[in-house]
């Protein structure tokens, strides 16, 4: 990941000039007006935030970094990834490193297939990733002591 680091380092100070310089020449502007039943159905229609990393357009459907979905279809899970943190899709080199680093940090704590075999086994698969990750937390280097 030192491409991938290299790339945030360098862009991360832009994104955060454009974002103080939004604020300063918009701060005042509203951006939507929330109804009830808007409130109600899940604030359907509101924007509510930023997000330059991916929109759902109602006509073209899902847009990742500007790249409409269905031309990302032949693309591997990992190039997508560099792409929502970069805004950019990794070269043959970069992709290589992220994948070595994904490779060395692949081993999953026995504990977490533990904690999966015990759930039901017709769990969710998005609550069944969910516990998984919440039961590493304990290794987390950013995890807040309990004792």
């Amino acid at each position: 990941m030192p491409r991938l680091r290299k790339i945030l380092r360098d862009k991360i100070p832009k994104w955060r000039d454009e974002l103080r310089e939004l604020v300063v020449e918009h701060g005042d502007k509203t951006v939507s007006e929330v109804k009830i039943q808007q409130v109600l159905g899940g604030l359907r229609g509101v924007k509510g935030l930023i997000c330059n990393t991916s929109l759902v357009e109602p006509d073209k459907g899902l847009i990742i970094r500007g790249i409409p979905i269905l031309e990302l279809t032949d693309r591997i899970p990992e190039e997508i990834f560099f792409l929502l943190m970069t805004g950019e899709l990794p070269d043959e080199a970069a992709l290589a490193k992220l994948q070595e680093e994904y490779n060395e940090r692949a081993e999953v704590p026995a504990y977490v297939w533990n904690v999966l075999e015990a759930m039901p086994k017709n769990s969710h698969p998005m609550a069944m990733f969910n516990l998984a990750i919440l039961s590493m937390q304990r290794e987390s280097r950013f995890k807040i002591a309990y004792d």
